[in-house]
């Protein structure tokens, strides 16, 4: 499940955070192949702002890089993976809960 040695990477996300949310924190989390955690970076969103980027061009000195990238986020958020080509993007719970509408 880890990815392949690219010169670059070609993994990308979009991200929307929903207008009616609070700001939002997204952590990636970045993994060697062996497991580790080797790296952390932080995306802010704001109610209703988006974002569709490749990796490399959100978190920079990628480049080589092999392993793995865990998202987190402390809001319900939607994402999409755009293209995993260099590194596999998961999330930290495989199916996030929705948010429950009263």
């Amino acid at each position: 499940m880890f990815g392949l040695v690219l010169p670059s990477v070609k993994t990308g996300i979009a991200l929307l955070n929903p207008p009616l949310n609070d700001p939002a924190e997204v952590d990636l989390h970045f993994f060697n192949p062996g497991g580790n955690e080797v790296e952390m970076r932080t995306i802010n969103l704001l109610p209703g702002e988006k974002v569709a980027r490749f990796l490399d061009e959100l978190v920079s000195g990628l480049e080589g890089f092999t392993g793995s990238v865990e998202m987190r986020a402390d809001e319900p958020i939607s994402f999409l993976p755009i293209r995993q080509e260099g590194l596999v993007l998961t999330t930290q719970d495989a199916f996030p809960p929705r948010q429950q509408r009263n």
